[in-house]
């Protein structure tokens, strides 16, 4: 019993408790108060183009920008600009309605703006910038074109991010976007200028085989900067010249079509200030100038290791005309109109008339790929080819001295055996990295050694191609290995009894020293066969190599 009445008086008051929460929600809601944000907007009604300044704002009796308070606004066209660092600029004519925002995009305040016309009576500033656009590396000068005084001028560089304004007055790439530039003078707000500077990545460095034509004649194009540009292929840009003096293929070759001048304007689909003009002419066919040309299967690219040669125009021959090219490691100018790819890259070719380097032509090519080159073969056949080639002879003293063609070649005087190895490596296409260019034989004795590319005819037997080194019993002397059978090494030698000529020498010669060892670009052909020499004959029937196992060995 007890038990029973203190259940029946504990659920008798939970549901006292429960009608209480039904009684207060079934009452009138009570509403919270939240303050009221008061928010005035100081700008006139009306303002005149070109005016630019600080936007602020009152709120809740308090002065600041947007930012001190977590505003925004809106604007209803771009009559009116605003700008995150909190500046309002004055576009163009017209009215706009300027709306401030919360976080929760809740309209605080608004007001109805005119963009009425400038009647300053000073002078606009107008900028006369070198480019609109730089790339990272490098900078534009701030420049107006009808004032001088800069001092006169606030400057303000909106989005700092991209580009700074340095004590120099020159603008600075930091980043890569766009970046407002305003010019505004310190006496009157209205009077401003605006500009935008775009910082690209690197603009397309254009290639072009010629840039002056003769009609129907065809030039090679290419970007040299591919990869920076953002483009994968020459499809990614956008071609366009000026004019129809010239047209473009599909291949991306130009052909000239009728004399004149014309502009190519080369821009990334991705971004059109990434963007490369270039100027092309077209000669008449009265034209007399210097102008050189190769095939064109060679308009494309030409591959390392291929030779080829270069045309004249009508008028002019190989005596009077200067040849060279830009960079002597990539194209090589051989002899007469004969010039050699030796490593990938792009490489101009220049031909004027001598004693008048004005009379110019140009003609650019680009490297790539590898071709199949004996260059064993092409090395040696080329020494031998100068077989015969003897020192000047001065007929005051009447005896021979150390003045070849090799000499000249190499810009210095005296003994001119290792110059003349050095000449044929030259010629012959083969890069420094292969054998080092050198006029001394002990330096190149040493470099081969530091190479790890010498070895001592004790432990070696000798093959085509090898320099041989003569630094014992007195000698100091160097060569080509020409053939080398179970007995002797053949030679071909500069400055050995004042000429080029084949020698025939004991393996176990004490004047030998050893051998540089050279490391050939691979060739999968097969090799040339230089045992030929071993029984060569001149036409008086005596052996074409030279056997005096005594000879004196010049310096």
């Amino acid at each position: 019993m007890k038990e029973g009445n203190i259940m029946k008086r504990g659920i008798k008051y939970l549901f006292a408790i429960l009608c209480s929460f039904v009684l207060v929600s079934c009452g009138p809601e009570k509403e919270i108060e939240v303050p009221k944000t008061e928010v005035t907007i100081n700008i006139n009604d009306t303002v005149e183009q070109g005016y630019l300044d600080l936007l602020t704002i009152k709120s809740n009796d308090i002065e600041g920008t947007l930012d001190d308070f977590n505003y925004h606004i809106s604007l209803s066209n771009d009559n009116l600009v605003y700008y995150n660092e909190g500046y309002l600029f004055a576009n163009s004519i017209g009215p706009t309605k300027l709306t401030v925002l919360d976080t929760s995009n809740k309209e605080l305040a608004s007001k109805d703006i005119t963009v009425v016309q400038n009647n300053t009576k000073e002078q606009i500033p107008e900028f006369n910038l070198s480019k609109e656009f730089m790339e990272m590396n490098e900078s534009i000068a701030l420049r107006m074109k009808n004032y001088d005084d800069y001092s006169l001028f606030d400057i303000f560089v909106f989005n700092p991010n991209i580009t700074m304004l340095n004590n120099q007055n020159r603008f600075i790439p930091l980043g890569f976007g766009t970046a407002d530039v305003f010019v505004r003078l310190k006496t009157d707000y209205t009077c401003t200028a605006h500009t935008q500077i775009f910082v690209v990545e690197d603009a397309p460095k254009l290639f072009i085989s010629k840039d002056k034509l003769n009609v129907s004649k065809k030039a090679y194009l290419d970007i040299t900067n591919l990869g920076v540009t953002k483009g994968e292929s020459l499809s990614d840009f956008t071609w366009e010249l000026s004019n129809d003096n010239i047209v473009l293929n599909d291949d991306y070759t130009l052909t000239a079509m009728r004399p004149g001048t014309t502009n190519l304007v080369v821009t990334s689909r991705a971004n059109k200030f990434v963007s490369t003009t270039y100027s092309l002419e077209v000669l008449d066919s009265t034209n007399t100038n210097v102008n050189i040309s190769i095939k064109e299967s060679y308009l494309g690219s030409i591959k390392k290791g291929e030779q080829f040669h270069v045309s004249l125009n009508e008028g002019y021959t190989l005596e009077n005309i200067t040849f060279g090219t830009s960079n002597e490691q990539i194209i090589r100018h051989i002899f007469d109109d004969l010039f050699m790819a030796v490593d990938e890259g792009y490489v101009t070719m220049y031909a004027y008339e001598t004693g008048n380097p004005q009379n110019k032509s140009i003609y650019r090519i680009k490297v790539e790929g590898i071709a199949e080159v004996d260059y064993v073969s092409r090395v040696l056949n080329l020494a031998l080819g100068e077989k015969g080639y003897v020192e000047r002879y001065d007929e005051a003293t009447g005896e021979y001295v150390n003045d070849t063609k090799y000499n000249h070649w190499y810009n210095m005087e005296g003994a001119w055996c290792a110059m003349f190895v050095s000449w044929c490596w030259y010629h012959a296409g083969l890069s420094q990295d292969i054998l080092l260019k050198y006029c001394s034989v002990s330096v190149g004795c040493a470099w081969c050694k530091d190479q790890g590319i010498f070895k001592y005819k004790e432990d070696y037997h000798p093959k085509s191609g090898d320099i041989i080194f003569f630094l014992s019993a007195g000698s100091s002397h160097t060569g080509m290995v020409v053939y080398a059978d179970d007995t002797y090494v053949y030679t071909i030698e500069g400055n050995a009894s004042n000429r080029v000529d084949v020698w025939r020498w004991s393996l176990k010669d004490a004047r030998i020293t050893g051998y540089g060892t050279p490391n050939y670009p691979a060739y999968s052909g097969t090799l040339e066969d230089f045992s030929w020499i071993t029984t060569k004959k001149t036409d008086d029937g005596k052996y074409w190599w030279n056997n005096v196992p005594e000879k004196q060995i010049t310096q």
